[in-house]
């Protein structure tokens, strides 16, 4: 994702844990990852930990740009329907993007124990619902799909959720335990630090790459301190950037983001799970540490990624429109809490491939290059499992990575989102 306006509640609650110089001379390393996002961070602190040698560039510092935005939500689903996903890739194809994110999942809650620092890292259920009583049946399809293959799921309608929210579910799904959420920057911040500390990787932030030279199979990386990297493999885990290189994103979305005041109590929220509706554009729910809720929506009727209406009728009010229609959402799904106010409110935007899976592996243009382009925003999972298949690649092991590779046919399917 990349971040367009407003400010980070993320970093407004914590310093960084240390910070890194920029690139002051030439260096030579088996491994280099730019990009200092949770991507990068991860990559890193995993390639590091293997024993390899490592270094990540990152343009800002370490933590900044898409990370310090992010919802720090984690689905075991990725927010894709299995029914759906199976007709674009095949079934068992799908199961098994669902399987690998339940694995991940339990990888970050195990990476998160081992880090000396609190990522904020805890278990949540996802309940996936509707309130406008017509999608019962894409939710029951969807609910014995994933029951069939092995899914701890339960199927709730509007009788079995009455008494336990504030908020109408006419239909709904809910994976217990199967979701998760944490600070994305500190959790960033925590792995560079460890790797930095006890696997002697060196980062270098507020230094850009300029150029990449990938002639006789060597990586040569000039930097915009004019100095170089010299290494044997490059991971690129520069978001939206990459692009630039495989062209496979057909499509861009902006996210916005409301967090609130802390709030005195979650009446008609109780259990605090992660809450996705998936009405038209969709939006998420969760709550913070500190007692705040939590509000991402996709794009508007009013503007899109590529900004044109807003550029029309002045970009500043229609994105608090935007604002102000997801604070109501909150006030409306939680009328017992009071005094939900907004206090940091941010935009950005984001890519999406053909199938909506994200793309990690190499091509054949860029021998030496490992891509991970996520699908949609910023996530640790997709980073968690980038990392297993491209070490595995690294090591010359079978990765399994066609699901994910930048060459597989499904980039050129479209695949309907939602219900």
């Amino acid at each position: 994702m990349r971040h367009t306006t407003g400010y980070s509640y993320w970093t407004n609650q914590t310093s960084p844990v240390r910070q890194y110089p920029w690139l002051a001379s030439d260096e030579r390393c088996e491994v280099l990852v730019l990009g200092g996002g949770l991507t990068g961070a991860l990559l890193g602190y995993r390639f590091a930990g293997d024993g390899n040698d490592v270094c990540v560039v990152s343009r800002l510092p370490v933590g900044y740009g898409a990370t310090a935005f992010g919802s720090g939500i984690l689905e075991y689903d990725g927010n894709l329907s299995l029914v759906q996903l199976g007709k674009s890739i095949g079934r068992q194809a799908a199961v098994e993007y669902l399987e690998r994110c339940r694995d991940a999942l339990d990888s970050i809650e195990a990476l998160c124990e081992e880090l000396s620092a609190d990522a904020g890292f805890q278990r949540r259920d996802i309940l996936s619902y509707t309130s406008d009583g017509n999608h019962g049946d894409f939710f029951h399809t969807e609910y014995l799909v994933r029951r069939h293959n092995g899914f701890e799921i339960e199927y709730l309608d509007r009788a079995a959720t009455r008494d336990h929210y504030s908020f109408p579910v006419e239909d709904g799904i809910l994976s217990a335990g199967m979701g998760a959420e944490l600070d994305p920057y500190r959790f960033t911040q925590a792995l560079m630090d460890r790797a930095s500390r006890e696997y002697g990787l060196r980062c270098y932030e507020n230094t850009e790459a300029v150029s990449i030279d990938l002639s006789n199979g060597k990586v040569t990386v000039r930097t915009s301190t004019d100095r170089t990297v010299h290494a044997d493999r490059l991971v690129l885990a520069t978001g939206l950037g990459q692009n630039d290189y495989l062209k496979l994103l057909s499509g861009r979305r902006t996210v916005y983001t409301v967090v609130t005041e802390p709030v005195d109590h979650f009446i008609g929220y109780e259990s605090r799970i992660l809450l996705r509706n998936d009405e038209g554009s969709g939006f998420h729910v969760r709550t913070t540490p500190d007692n705040r809720l939590m509000i991402t929506g996709s794009d508007s009727l009013f503007s899109g990624a590529d900004r044109r209406l807003l550029k029309l009728a002045g970009g500043g009010r229609l994105e608090a429109l935007r604002y102000e229609r997801l604070t109501e959402k909150l006030r409306r799904m939680f009328c017992g809490i009071d005094r939900i106010t907004p206090a940091y409110c941010s935009a950005g935007s984001y890519g999406c491939t053909a199938d909506l899976l994200p793309v990690i592996g190499e091509t054949e243009d860029y021998r030496g290059v490992y891509f991970c382009l996520d699908s949609g925003p910023e996530n640790a999972l997709t980073a968690e499992i980038a990392a297993d298949l491209l070490m595995r690649r690294y090591h010359g092991e079978p990765a399994g990575t066609k699901l994910f590779s930048p060459s597989r046919k499904t980039l050129s399917r479209r695949l309907p989102f939602g219900s």
